[in-house]
């Protein structure tokens, strides 16, 4: 039986049997006023519900001589099947995509599923209930969830900056204007909402006080909404951010250049998941540090891959995409403990319990410090 966040699915299915991916999107035929306590809901359930492991889980043990040439090189023997969860579509998917394209999951024995669920909140139950395995998260959401007892661990960094920039009309010049105005995000505790909250704070402006933050559900939806004046401002993301400056609208600022340190996207799956099965994380590590080495030297394909999973043709807001990608995607694909507590500090606002927890209650570096100890960076072209 599927969760309640995995029930809405459409009839829509693509197979593409050479790199074994299959893409399923979820339908929204929620009410859009109930998704937040629904989701909400949805997770306390499941992490009420979630059987407990026998025993602790352990960390794997640093590798030997026999281990280190594991990780040098994909394993073999027989395939296995991964649910990872697409939260958005987002230019910080690049290198996974541009994985996938290359063939590296299939290298490593793996079966890639995407599964399209737009909310961080249902992907974290999504993965609970054991129905995904993998989910790109920010450290903020993942900080708040574990304190309601998910026990969710992060393990890859995408990029360890707010790769978003608050986009606005001619009403709106400057910072300071925003006062009194509207600011367009996805929905609360998103990402959206973080770099919002992490740009007032630079303008010293108040969330919800000096500016409201309007919940449009989706990064297309924001900017529909400044168009059609519903909001003054959105904060976006690449791609979005070129289609915004296509229709006029200007940076009042870039927070992946003039922001701080902040896990914004990084792959996550449960501790449980993690210890029961360590040689699906290392190859899922290896498959996608891959990956990111192909996508910052191979604009060709990763294009490609952006015009493919981002359904855009536009081949100017592709490049736009990648160019800025190039630059803010991980490597090694680590989480920065500076970023972490920024992210601490960020969700002590709303859950005080966190204030003054250590960044790697929140991280599992065990696969990446294995392929650093192996020499696998230093191999990579």
């Amino acid at each position: 039986m599927l969760p309640l966040a995995l029930k809405c699915v459409s009839g829509v299915r693509w197979l593409a049997a050479a790199h074994s991916l299959r893409v399923v999107g979820l339908s929204s035929v929620i009410d859009r006023s109930r998704v937040a306590p629904l989701a909400a809901l949805t997770f306390a359930l499941i992490v009420a519900c979630a059987p407990t492991s026998s025993a602790p889980p352990t960390q794997a043990a640093a590798p030997t001589q026999a281990s280190t040439a594991a990780v040098a090189t994909p394993r073999s023997g027989p395939r296995t099947n991964i649910t990872v969860i697409n939260t958005a579509p987002t230019g910080a998917f690049g290198a996974f995509w541009t994985a996938i394209e290359a063939g590296y999951f299939a290298d490593e024995g793996l079966d890639v599923e995407i599964t399209k669920i737009a909310s961080s909140s249902r992907a974290i139950a999504a993965m609970l209930a054991g129905e995904a395995q993998f989910s790109p998260l920010d450290g903020q959401t993942v900080i708040e969830a574990d304190s309601k007892g998910a026990d969710i661990r992060l393990f890859l960094s995408l990029t360890n900056h707010l790769v978003f920039s608050v986009m606005a009309s001619d009403d709106v010049p400057n910072p300071q204007a925003l006062k009194g105005k509207k600011l367009g995000i996805t929905r609360a505790g998103s990402s959206t909402d973080t770099a919002a909250r992490q740009a007032l704070q630079i303008f010293k402006l108040q969330p919800d006080t000096d500016v409201a933050l309007i919940p449009l559900d989706s990064a297309p939806n924001i900017l529909l909404g400044m168009a059609a004046h519903q909001v003054d401002a959105g904060v976006l993301s690449p791609p979005t951010i070129s289609r915004a400056r296509n229709q006029g609208f200007h940076e009042l600022i870039n927070l992946a250049r003039d922001g701080p340190e902040f896990p914004s996207v990084a792959f996550g799956s449960t501790r449980d998941y993690a210890a029961a099965h360590p040689d699906v994380m290392l190859s899922f590590a290896r498959a996608y540090s891959r990956g990111v080495a192909r996508f910052k030297m191979d604009r060709d394909l990763s294009v490609k891959a952006y015009q493919k999973y981002l359904e855009i043709d536009d081949q100017s807001i592709l490049q736009d995409t990648w160019d800025e990608f190039r630059e803010q995607l991980s490597m090694p694909p680590v989480v920065t403990p500076a970023g972490l507590q920024n992210a601490i500090a960020a969700a002590a606002d709303s859950v005080p319990e966190v204030r003054g927890s250590m960044p790697d209650k929140y991280v599992d570096g065990t696969w990446v410090q294995q392929l650093e100890r192996a020499g696998f960076f230093k191999n990579l072209p």
